[in-house]
């Protein structure tokens, strides 16, 4: 099953990652930023740590970023689990559907068991089919949901990398003895994550049942 995943199957792109235009994501800049920031008194500090507005700007770009990916990756599989949903209502018919054989030896009695015979191995058949697409359906699931994830960590290493860039600028304009300015990094639950990992999980709960039921009924 042949697939296109879009960009995901891209490398994160920096600008779109940070926010910045390609001139002031270089190393230099961002480093010389970093420098006139501090001068400029802008380096916040809490409890946990410390932070810039450039660096919490940074982040809501990367957030944003996260959030569009989580949506690349239900548009990318959107057709398939339409497509599921529709085969595990249609597998649950046919799992239910019962075929009365009648025990006789009478010419019209014969071709109701023919009858009855056929449409049974027609449904099983048809069920075979349905376990099979399903299990295709859910190893795209997995197949984008690993893209997914790798190209989120390649962004968020992308990022990382653009900010200690920042923050070099940040130490080497620090008063003499002030060497323990660490940034502030935190973990958010972004948007799009919790909504896209519950429709997944609840739709591969779904395939799995399926597929453990449809097996069970054809294979008797």
């Amino acid at each position: 099953m042949k697939k296109h995943f879009g960009v995901l199957n891209r490398r994160p792109n920096a600008s779109k990652v940070t926010g910045l235009p390609i001139i002031r994501s270089l190393s230099y800049v961002e480093k010389y930023t970093g420098y006139k920031d501090r001068k400029e008194n802008q380096l916040c500090s809490s409890d946990e740590g410390q932070t810039t507005p450039y660096v919490e700007a940074r982040r809501k770009s990367f957030e944003h970023y996260v959030n569009n990916a989580y949506l690349v990756a239900e548009k990318v599989k959107e057709s398939e689990v339409k497509e599921a949903e529709r085969l595990i209502s249609e597998l649950d018919i046919l799992t239910k559907f019962e075929v009365s054989i009648i025990d006789g030896n009478d010419e019209e009695i014969e071709r109701a068991q023919r009858f009855a015979r056929e449409l049974v191995l027609k449904n099983n058949k048809r069920k075979e089919e349905i376990v099979l697409r399903l299990s295709e359906i859910k190893a795209l699931v997995e197949a984008v949901d690993d893209k997914l994830i790798h190209h989120i960590e390649s962004a968020e290493d992308l990022l990382n990398v653009h900010l200690a860039n920042y923050w070099s600028g940040i130490l080497k304009a620090s008063p003499n003895g002030e060497t323990c300015l660490e940034p502030i990094y935190i973990t958010r639950a972004y948007n799009g994550r919790q909504h896209y990992c519950d429709d997944r999980d609840e739709l591969l709960r779904k395939i799995a049942a399926a597929i453990e039921i449809g097996g069970d009924s054809y294979e008797e």
